[in-house]
Order: structure tokens, then C-alpha cells, then sequence
């Protein structure tokens, strides 16, 4: 919010709808606007990057973020060795089980994030004398996505050489790293697709199943963040609100399900090939929909358990392999230790910089090995913090910061211990 845009509020908005005395100004000044602000307890701020807090303490997304927690403590996310406790075993959530849970005795948890790298994103700060000025260029310039994941043990999701060349043997196709590149743009690469990303999974899980086989006792848990291209469905997958009432018309054809109220196998198309439609399907189910309107049968149906419990594409294909697959609570990209990683990346790139296509190819690859496996695992630990953090009560923004500022206190040398004041 701007002082402007408060007095334009106020003079256009908020004293043409009140009743006012004879006399009385209907107009404030911009003067008058900003020592109203001070008086309602607002403050002139820089930008500054931290935690985000927009929708944080929201209460759906802090009920996901208790769940998603237990979760990663009930994988052993939490404890040193990434082992599941006996306790925490046993009370493993159904959806986190596989065929061989019994022999699990270590946990590979793999983050995963896209970022986007542009030619003309330089150093913000320069030395120079006072009179001298750099004219920087005004859009973004080209820019290359990346798509990468990253584990606690190796840092970025890779095979060794001695790795990549055995295991080519009994699969040519496989490739050696799971990072993936893409100059966006109409004129260029395209665009970041489910397709493609979902081309990308399959080869991240290849590798990380020829890196951490489930014979040897590893279990690969893959978190990702709520894009849009991580939440997209299949196209005959199960969606309510994609449904018209009647059968037939521009409704997908779904797959079959099980329907919750008799345990039975149920088609959600007839036939001839036809979708059957909200009112078959609810009556079927027994749901009288007579006295209902389109969005009660859509919010009816959305509320069943098969529709409800609907995996992504993402999910189907991880959970087919037997992995887990986890989405970060919304908003919390201090959750996801990749995040830092694109920063000490972007670092570098800035540093760089030729604002010329040429040089970015160059600079991101470059930039993207400057993060060392150290560095992970610190991001790694870190993490960590903020969820121990979260466990004890503390909301986001500044009582979590103080939160992770004490705790930097408290350990900051590995040479003594720290005292908790």
C-alpha cells in the first residue's frame, strides 16, 4: 500500500459514504494521508526477503502442516540417522506403507523445485563515486527454467561415473542426472508442462532407485511444493466439479471407482461410452438429488472418499513404484532446503552476469555446482529447525524468526556448548 493510494481511498471511498457535519472537508491531502497512516500504526518499509508469512496461520493450511510433519516425523525425517523409530513405525500412516515397509532401515528424502534464472538479473549493488549512474536494461531479458532435485546423502540427485556406467548396461536410456533445463519462451522451448515434468519424474525415479535400491532397505520419500503442475490429475481421473448433471456433453470420461457405500466396482460411464453424470452417479451411490442444485451434487460427490482421496499424476506414478510422495504445506517454501540452494546459485549468476543468453547457459550450470553437499545438508538441518519450531507452537513470522535466531545462538560453535538463556 502506497500513502496515494490510502488518500485516494479515503477521499473517493470512505468520506463520500459517511455523514460529516456541515462544513467538513470531503478531501484529505497526501500530507494529511500519511500522518493517518503513522497514527494507525503503519511505517515506511524496504522490501526484505524472510519468512512467508501470507497464509501461513491460515487454518486449513496450518491443519495440512501438523499432518505433513507427523508424516515426516512417523518417516524419521526428524531423527539423526533417518530411521523410523519402533514407535513411529508402528503408527505409519496407511498411505505411507509399501510392500516391503518391514525391511525399510533408512529414508532417502528427495526435495524437489523449479526456478527460473534471466540474462538481465544482475548484481543490485555497485562501488562507483557518488555522480556516477548504470543504466541497466529494462525487461528480464531470456530466461532458462531449471528443474532439480536434491537429497541429504549426495546432494544434487545423481549417479557417479562408476554408478552411471554399470548400471547403462541393463538400461541404455537412463540418464545420469535428474536436472532438467528449459529456455522458455514461444519462440524457444516452450513452456513448462505436466508432460514434461512428468517425463522428468520417470527419470529422477530410475535414478534414484539405481542409487538407493529398496533391496538394500531404502525408502524414497519425494516431497514437492502446490504448483499447479505438481497438483494436475490425470485426464480420466476422478473430479467432481469437471461433471455436468445430466449424461453426455463436455464432461471427461472418468475411470471406474469403488463406491464407498456398497464396496462395489462402479462405472462412471455407460455403456454405449457415454459419462453418465451427476444425478446417475448419485443415485446409484443412493443420494437423493432431487432438491439439489449443480454445485450441491459437485460438492456431494467431491466429499465421497474415492473423489476426496484422488491422487495427482505425480502421486500414481511414485506410489506405483512403491515410493511416497508428499506435498509441502502451501506457503511454507522455508520448508524446502532446494529454496536456498537457488539462492547461493543466483549468487553467482548475478556476480556473472553479461546480460547476454550466451552467458546465462554458462553461469547456471556453473552456479548450480557452487552449492557443495555441505551446503545441502546445512539447508537440510535447517529445515529441520523450522519444523521443530512449528512442533513447539510457534507461528510463522516473527516469533518463529526469533525462534531460529536463538537457536542460532544457542549453537553457534561446534567447539563448546551453548547456554539457553
Amino acid at each position: 500500500m502506497t500513502a496515494g493510494a490510502f488518500c485516494r481511498w479515503v477521499n473517493e471511498d470512505l468520506l463520500q459514504n459517511v455523514s460529516l457535519a456541515p462544513g467538513y472537508p470531503r478531501q484529505i491531502s497526501l500530507e494529511t494521508a500519511r500522518k493517518w497512516l503513522h497514527h494507525l500504526g503503519f511505517e515506511v518499509l524496504d522490501h526484505k526477503k524472510g519468512t512467508y508469512c501470507d497464509g501461513h496461520e491460515r487454518d486449513d493450511v496450518v491443519e495440512y502442516r501438523g499432518k505433513f510433519i507427523r508424516k515426516m516425523i512417523a518417516l524419521g525425517f526428524l531423527n539423526k540417522d533417518n530411521a523410523p523409530t519402533p514407535e513411529a513405525a508402528a503408527s505409519l500412516p496407511t498411505d505411507l506403507e509399501s510392500p516391503s515397509a518391514d525391511k525399510i532401515s533408512k529414508t532417502v528424502v528427495i526435495f524437489h523445485d523449479e526456478s527460473t534464472f534471466q540474462a538481465n538479473d544482475d548484481q543490485r549493488t555497485f562501488w562507483g563515486t557518488k555522480d556516477m549512474q548504470i543504466l541497466k536494461p529494462k525487461s528480464r531479458g531470456a530466461g532458462i527454467m531449471v528443474s532439480d532435485f536434491i537429497e541429504e546423502h549426495n546432494g544434487y540427485l545423481r549417479l557417479t561415473d562408476e554408478e552411471f556406467e554399470e548400471a547403462k548396461k541393463s538400461n541404455p536410456r537412463l540418464k545420469k542426472q535428474a536436472r532438467a533445463f528449459l529456455e522458455y519462451g514461444e519462440n524457444k522451448e516452450g513452456y513448462w508442462t505436466s508432460e514434461k515434468f512428468m517425463s522428468q519424474i520417470d527419470d529422477a525415479a530410475t535414478i534414484a532407485e539405481t542409487k538407493y535400491p529398496r533391496e538394500k532397505g531404502y525408502r524414497l520419500v519425494w516431497i514437492f511444493d502446490h504448483s499447479s503442475c505438481h497438483g494436475a490429475y490425470a485426464e480420466n481421473a476422478l473430479n467432481a466439479n469437471k461433471m455436468n448433471a445430466k449424461p453426455g456433453g463436455k464432461q471427461p470420461v472418468m475411470r471406474d471407482t469403488i463406491n464407498p457405500f456398497t464396496g462395489q466396482v462402479q462405472h462412471l460411464v455407460f455403456s454405449i461410452g457415454i459419462p453418465k453424470g451427476l444425478i446417475q452417479v448419485l443415485k446409484e451411490r443412493g443420494i437423493d438429488t432431487r432438491k439439489m442444485k449443480l454445485d450441491d451434487m459437485r460438492k456431494e460427490l467431491a466429499s465421497h472418499s474415492d473423489f476426496r482421496d484422488e491422487k495427482t499424476k505425480i502421486e500414481h506414478e511414485l506410489n506405483r513404484r512403491g515410493h511416497v510422495c508428499i506435498l509441502l504445506p502451501k506457503f511454507h517454501c522455508e520448508l524446502n532446503p532446494i529454496e536456498r540452494c537457488w539462492a547461493q546459485a543466483k549468487r553467482y549468476t548475478r556476480a556473472y552476469s553479461n546480460h547476454t543468453i550466451n552467458g546465462l547457459r554458462r553461469n547456471v550450470p556453473n552456479g548450480l555446482e557452487v552449492v557443495t553437499l555441505e551446503n545441502i545438508q546445512n539447508h537440510y538441518r535447517k529445515v529441520r529447525t523450522y519444523m521443530f519450531g512449528y512442533v513447539q507452537g510457534f507461528a510463522a513470522g516473527k516469533e518463529l524468526e526469533e525462534y531460529m535466531k536463538k537457536c542460532k545462538k544457542i549453537y553457534k560453535s561446534h567447539r563448546r556448548v551453548g547456554t539457553d538463556e
